[in-house]
C-alpha cells in the first residue's frame, strides 16, 4: 500500500510501527492471537479525530526477511491483517529495517515542516531467532536517547534470553493463549484519548523469571 502524504501541521505527530513476527514458530495460537488482537485494535483505534491527527502508523511483518504490510498512514486508514506463519525468524534484520523506516520518516517530517514526537515500536514475537549485538546496541542507543519506546510483546512459549535482551527490563508483556485480546487492550491503553474514550482495563501475565513492570502507570505512559 502506498505511503500516505501529510500536510505541514503544528500538531505533534507520533510515528508508530507494529513489527510482527510471522515465522514458523508463531504457527497456531500465537499468530491467531496477533491477527485477532490487531484487527480489534484497527476497529477501535480510529474513532477519535484527535488520534487520527496524532498517530502515523506502519505495519511490518518479518520471518526470514522484513516486509512492509502497510506504509505509514493515519490510524483511520489502517487495514485488517491476516498473517500466516511460516519461514525462519530474522529479528535483527527486522529491527534494523524498522530503524531505517523511522529515519526516513523523520527526514520526511523535517522536510515538510511536521513536528515529530517519540516513535513507538511494538515488537510482537516469540524471540526464536538470532539477534546480533548491532541490533541490540541500536535499540538501547535509541531508547536511551529518548527517540523511541520499544514495547516487546511475547508469546508464553518464548525464548527468555532473546526477549529479555530486547526488553532490557522495560515495556514487556507476555501473552496468554486464553486471553486473546491482551494486545488490543495494551495498544488501546498506549494510545490514550482524553476526548472520546476511556482507556480499557489491561490484563497482564508478567514474565515468570523476574518482574519487569515495577510501575504499570508509568509503563503505559506514552510521551
Amino acid at each position: 500500500m502506498p505511503e500516505q502524504l501529510i500536510e505541514s501541521s503544528p500538531v505533534l505527530r507520533f510515528p508508530v510501527i507494529f513489527l510482527c513476527d510471522t515465522s514458523g514458530s508463531m504457527y497456531g495460537a500465537p499468530i491467531q492471537i496477533v491477527n485477532r488482537s490487531l484487527n480489534r485494535f484497527v476497529e477501535e483505534a480510529s474513532r477519535c479525530p484527535k488520534d487520527r491527527a496524532r498517530y502515523d502508523v506502519a505495519v511490518i511483518s518479518f520471518n526470514d526477511i522484513p516486509r512492509i504490510v502497510q506504509s505509514f498512514c493515519p490510524l483511520n486508514e489502517l487495514q485488517h491483517v491476516s498473517f500466516i506463519a511460516g519461514g525462519g525468524s530474522n529479528i535483527s534484520e527486522a529491527v534494523l529495517f524498522a530503524d531505517q523506516l523511522i529515519r526516513e520518516r523523520r527526514r520526511y517530517f523535517l522536510e515538510n515542516g511536521v513536528h515529530m514526537g517519540k516513535t513507538n515500536i511494538f515488537l510482537i514475537a516469540d524471540g526464536y531467532g538470532e539477534i546480533v549485538p548491532e541490533a541490540l546496541t541500536l535499540i538501547r542507543e535509541q531508547t536511551s536517547a529518548g527517540r523511541i519506546n520499544l514495547w516487546v510483546i511475547s508469546t508464553e512459549d518464548h525464548d527468555v534470553d532473546t526477549i529479555n535482551g530486547l526488553a532490557d527490563g522495560l515495556h514487556q508483556l507476555v501473552l496468554s493463549e486464553d486471553i486473546v485480546d491482551d494486545i488490543s487492550f495494551l495498544l488501546s491503553t498506549a494510545f490514550p484519548c482524553t476526548c472520546c474514550r476511556e482507556a480499557p482495563s489491561l490484563r497482564i501475565t508478567p514474565p515468570s523469571d523476574r518482574t519487569l513492570i515495577p510501575d504499570l502507570d508509568e509503563w503505559l505512559r506514552v510521551d
